[in-house]
């Protein structure tokens, strides 16, 4: 979701994103310019400063979405083909990418890890660099 001063950052009104809208972060880069969101099948990537995380409620998603204490998705593995959402497209499902470390194979915060669905609880962010082998990523 654009921010209320977006039009300042980069070229950030170019995108496919209108006030309002609600994309889905595919990838962070840690770039200067690090957040690639997809909207309505088109990319754009996106200053951090031009973006805000919406709520639950300005989501379509069923899974709760940066709510609570948790910047990531919850993954319910029982609507999930994929233990963890990846770079790949496919493997991310609509969400945004797991950024916690290994694969965890119940369902689980993507920003953290945490199994506990309640979006109040603690979130132990703890980010790897590195994907796990390409093996373990299916249920």
């Amino acid at each position: 979701m654009l921010s209320k001063d977006y039009v300042q950052y980069s070229d950030a009104s170019g995108g496919p994103l209108k006030p309002g809208d609600v994309g889905t972060l595919v990838e962070d880069d840690r770039s200067a310019k690090p957040f690639k969101v997809e909207f309505k099948g088109k990319a754009w990537w996106y200053d951090r400063q031009a973006l805000l995380v919406a709520d639950a409620a300005n989501s379509s998603s069923s899974a709760s979405s940066a709510s609570g204490n948790h910047s990531g998705q919850y993954r319910d593995q029982s609507e999930t083909r994929y233990y963890c959402a990846t770079k790949d497209s496919e493997r991310h499902e609509g969400g945004p990418l797991c950024r916690h470390k290994g694969i965890i194979k119940s369902s689980h915060w993507s920003c953290c890890g945490n199994v506990d669905a309640d979006s109040n609880s603690k979130c132990s962010l703890t980010v790897s660099e590195e994907e796990p082998s390409e093996a373990s990523w299916s249920r």
